[in-house]
């Protein structure tokens, strides 16, 4: 049995429970249906794409980022529903169903977030400018994801998390082709600790996948005080892959990331710095360059990226104007001499509206 007929069975017996009827009647107030969205002019200069006989050209084009519709209940026994749906996507984002069966200890099942990637990963919504390319790219798990877990909450929180293993795909020699596990054997697990210290908020996370052949640690720290929001994360993912498909040798892919997030309010006013930087140290030779080929929008390795930004809550919430300036920095190898490596780098500005109603 897969982690999603796990969860399907959860599902259905938790609903056969209880009375769907009562459920609507005693909390119809507290049904809360909400819209987010983010647009933007975005300027770029594309210098990624420039080598020593291209120039790119300059764009200038509109762009919507995010059109979601939320909707979150509450429901008897500190029970909630959480549903974000992507207009752009056409796509369910989430949905997720808590239960609170004793004060200690939280349930939840449904499509979630996977406990992994850090705070940059938990705090990637629709008014986020800025993501590291291990992020937003190469997770162990898709952002959301079919998952069970239980929390104890107790200390901040402690907390397991079962999701779908990850399964190597028909191919040949890509980095999916080359995973251990070829079909739902078992479920993947994820451990997580998020602590509450004042104003100080530690977050770890640990994790296998792969049949247990992989493991990633990340830790980070968030704090939150007199108009602060800072984070930062440090993340390591050992991802052992077979040296060819079918063979039975192993390669260990070590990759690093390293974030690190300042905004400050003043008034209805926040600035914000980020910082970020990506790397993978590969077996045998470590390679000092991405491939300009295939790379100039993955950042494979080899990464460095700066943002700065204002947003102002024009009407609380509800909408932020706000301009960004965003700076993306990598090596890669050069298209002329694959033997040799170039720095490329690129901006780009954005002003845009958006905002939570």
């Amino acid at each position: 049995m897969n982690l999603r007929s796990m969860l399907l069975l959860l599902g259905s017996s938790f609903y056969a429970s209880a009375s769907l009827a009562e459920i609507v009647e005693h909390n119809k107030q507290d049904v809360n249906i909400g819209f987010e969205y983010r647009s933007e002019w975005e300027y770029s200069d594309h210098g990624l794409e420039k080598t020593s006989t291209d120039t790119p050209t300059k764009t200038s084009e509109l762009n919507t980022k995010a059109a979601n519709i939320t909707l979150n209940s509450t429901f008897a026994n500190n029970g909630k529903i959480d549903i974000l749906y992507s207009l752009l996507d056409s796509a369910l984002g989430w949905f997720i169903v808590e239960i609170q069966p004793f004060d200690i200890i939280t349930i939840s099942l449904g499509q979630d977030f996977a406990n992994q990637g850090g705070w940059d990963n938990f705090n990637w919504l629709y008014d986020t400018m800025i993501i590291s390319p291990y992020t937003q790219y190469h997770l162990p798990f898709s952002e959301t994801t079919h998952t069970f877990e239980v929390k104890f909450n107790y200390m901040g929180g402690f907390s397991l998390q079962l999701l779908d293993d990850v399964i190597a795909s028909t191919g040949t020699n890509t980095e999916s082709d080359l995973r251990f596990n070829k079909s739902n054997q078992q479920p993947a697990w994820i451990l997580e600790y998020t602590g509450t210290f004042g104003a100080v908020t530690p977050l770890i996370q640990y994790g296998t996948y792969d049949m247990n052949k992989s493991n990633f640690a990340s830790i980070g720290l968030n704090y939150k005080n007199n108009g602060i929001d800072a984070y930062v994360d440090y993340i390591i993912d050992n991802r052992t892959l077979r040296a060819a498909v079918d063979s039975d040798t192993k390669k260990k892919y070590v990759h690093t990331n390293i974030v690190a997030d300042l905004s400050y309010s003043i008034g209805a006013y926040k600035p914000y710095i980020k910082y970020l930087k990506y790397d993978v140290k590969q077996p045998d030779n470590d390679l000092k360059g991405n491939d300009p080929a295939s790379d100039l929008k993955l950042f494979s390795d080899n990464a460095t990226h700066l943002a700065l930004g204002l947003k102002y809550e024009l009407y609380h919430s509800e909408i932020v104007p706000y301009f960004s300036y965003i700076m993306r920095s990598g090596t890669f190898y050069k298209s002329s001499d694959a033997s040799k490596t170039e720095t490329r780098s690129d901006t780009s500005m954005h002003l845009g509206l958006m905002g939570k109603i």
